[in-house]
């Protein structure tokens, strides 16, 4: 009977996150040379962060003071 297993092991979610092993079996932060995927995540986070807040409640901080055509309004988000 054939057993499959999955791609996804400790080592690699660990690594997926900036963790590894240490010498004694103990999780610990990758060094810093190698730890690349905090700050992407980070920095992807911080984006999409900026990209959707509306702090003002009004689309138009996002899009700048757009001129809409006369008699057209923006929709409310309520």
């Amino acid at each position: 009977m054939e057993r499959r297993s999955s791609g996804y092991t400790a080592f690699s979610l660990l690594r997926s996150v900036d963790y590894q092993y240490g010498p004694d079996g103990q999780i610990i932060a990758s060094p810093p040379e190698n730890a690349i995927f905090r700050d992407l995540f980070l920095r992807t986070l911080g984006i999409s962060i900026g990209v959707t807040a509306d702090p003002a409640g009004d689309r138009r901080t996002r899009l700048g003071e757009v001129d809409l055509p006369e008699g057209v309004e923006w929709a409310s988000a309520e």
